[in-house]
This record gives structure tokens, C-alpha cells and sequence, in this order.
């Protein structure tokens, strides 16, 4: 599966892949996930938090282009 919110993945930290496989029998917030590619447990909640990350730094990037592009 892919953790994913819009189209920004989380991705493993050891790895990069951005398949994941479940680990049964928690809660969703406190979920652990293996990844595909190696095998590294995540937890879901630390996967959402790097795609926040992600956002915040994609949302950065865009404000800077608008401003840059800004006459004046």
C-alpha cells in the first residue's frame, strides 16, 4: 500500500521505496508498516508527518516563485 496524501508518498527513510505493508492489530494512528523494499518498520503517523514535511517545503518553494516572479 502507499501512504499517500494527494500526490506527495512517504517514502522509507532507509530506502526510498513508497510500498508499505500492514502490520495488523493496531489502531491506525499507532499502525506499524513494513516496507516493501527492505522491510524497515514505520510507524503510520511518522509517514504522515514526512509527507507534512514534504508539503511544507513544496508550499515554500511555490510562495518563494510567486514572490520572485512578483513585479516590484
Amino acid at each position: 500500500m502507499r501512504v499517500n496524501v494527494r500526490d506527495i508518498a512517504a517514502q522509507c527513510p532507509r530506502c526510498g521505496a513508497e510500498e508499505f505493508d500492514d502490520v495488523a492489530g493496531r489502531p491506525a494512528s499507532h499502525a506499524s508498516l513494513r516496507c516493501s523494499g527492505c522491510g524497515a518498520s514505520e510507524s503510520y503517523a511518522d509517514l504522515i508527518m514526512q509527507i507534512a514535511r514534504k508539503a511544507l517545503t513544496l508550499s515554500e518553494r511555490t510562495l518563494e516563485e510567486i514572490r520572485r516572479r512578483r513585479p516590484g
